[in-house]
This record gives C-alpha cells, sequence and structure tokens, in this order.
C-alpha cells in the first residue's frame, strides 16, 4: 500500500502505520488534486509486479465518499466482487462506481491532453467512458504505459482559482486513464445492476445546447431541438 500525504503529520501517519505496518508512506506537494500524488505514485513502482492497482483517495464528505467506495471495497464481498469480474473478463481493464458518457471534453482540457497524447502516440479524438472521482481498479498493463512517458511535475502546474471544477492539468489527465484503457484494447465497466447497466447501454441520452443526441445500439441520432417561436 502508498499513501500520499500534503505533509509530514506524526500523528496521521502513526495510525496509517498502525492499521497497515507496511504501508510506503510520501510526501508530495499540493496541488494537481489527486491525480498528481497518484502519477508520483506510478513513477516509484514496478507495475509488473502487480496484476491490478487500486486508486482511491479522500473525501470530506461521508456521503461522497460511501457513493464511490461502496460499490468497490466497501467490504469483504464487494472487494471479492471487483477482483472476480476481472478474473472473469479479462478484456475488462478498468472498474469504477459508474461511468459517464463524455463526447470530447472542455477545449481547456483538449489542449492539455495534446501533448501527452502525442508522447502516448495515441491521436486525438473524442473520448467517452469515464470514471467520475477518479476511485478505480484498473490492470497494471496499462498503468505501465504512462510509466513510459514519465510525466514532470511541471506538466501539473497551473494558475489556481478558487472552485475551479475544470480545465486544469489534473482535469485533462484523469480522462487519460480511460483513453489509454480502451485504446489498449480493453473495456471500462462500473459496479451497476446488470439490468440498469444494459439499460445504460442500450439507450443513452445527453442534452447539448443545440441538440439532443439519443444514442441507440451505439449508433448516434441528432434531434434538432425545435426554434422558439415567441
Amino acid at each position: 500500500m502508498y499513501v500520499t500525504l500534503t505533509k509530514n503529520d506524526p500523528n496521521v501517519i502513526q495510525k496509517i502505520k498502525d492499521s497497515f505496518p507496511n504501508a510506503k508512506i510520501i510526501l508530495v506537494d499540493n496541488f494537481g488534486f489527486d491525480i498528481y500524488p497518484f502519477i508520483k505514485i506510478i513513477k516509484r513502482i514496478n507495475a509488473s509486479d502487480y496484476d491490478l492497482i487500486l486508486k482511491i483517495h479522500s473525501k470530506k464528505k461521508l456521503k461522497d465518499r460511501k457513493k464511490i467506495l461502496k460499490p468497490l471495497i466497501w467490504n469483504k464481498k464487494t472487494f471479492r466482487k471487483a477482483i472476480n469480474m476481472f478474473i472473469q473478463n479479462k478484456q475488462l481493464g478498468m472498474l469504477g462506481h459508474k461511468i459517464l458518457i463524455i463526447d470530447g471534453g472542455s477545449p481547456e482540457e483538449n489542449e492539455l491532453l495534446l501533448p501527452i497524447l502525442k508522447k502516448l502516440n495515441i491521436p486525438l479524438f473524442i473520448y467517452k467512458n469515464f470514471i467520475p472521482g477518479s476511485m478505480f481498479f484498473i490492470r497494471s498493463c496499462i498503468i505501465k504505459k504512462l510509466q513510459e512517458i514519465n510525466l514532470q511535475d511541471k506538466e501539473f502546474y497551473y494558475i489556481h482559482t478558487p472552485n475551479i471544477h475544470y480545465g486544469t492539468p489534473a482535469h485533462a489527465l484523469e480522462r487519460i486513464f480511460g483513453i489509454v484503457t480502451e485504446y489498449e484494447g480493453y473495456y471500462i465497466d462500473d459496479t451497476k445492476n446488470k439490468l440498469l447497466k444494459f439499460i445504460h447501454k442500450l439507450i443513452n441520452i445527453q442534452n447539448y445546447k443545440k441538440h439532443k443526441i439519443i444514442k441507440f445500439f451505439g449508433i448516434k441520432i441528432k434531434l434538432k431541438r425545435k426554434k422558439n417561436l415567441t
């Protein structure tokens, strides 16, 4: 287990060691949200030593934490279920509590993605499956691809804006995990009920400013909104 902290707090470190004596504590700078610390860990480990990697991070609100962690590692049953999904499905590359379907991203994020995708030799394309909250299981072979490009600290720097929700290097990079997963031929899944998951994949409706997009059996149908006659 690797744990990142933004400050050397002996009390917190001792609590971690009491529960996980072999945990490795890494101090990191306080920027890049939860993505920068994860990249720092990726750069230190030998991905070949693992089959799966679990990424989790702290959430101040218990409600949010429970919603994201409950389907993954809330107890032994959910943990085993998640592991078994990977054992039974060799093409499953990434697993989270739910998937958001995102066609493209903000202009800022796409611009930030370009140099990273170039390093990965992946062309910019309209990416989709994205796990919100960035807590997930992922196959180590996918993480290996990110190790190859050796991301630098400077790639996470940005002008801080309070309550910013998009457009930073960290926001762009959290989408990289899904992009690499699918580009390598794996798929992303969530822990939804099978029936709900089937309905979710069968018909996915997304609203945009000018159009309503209906996705039926993977086929996109654009419906123009009626003009306002008033």
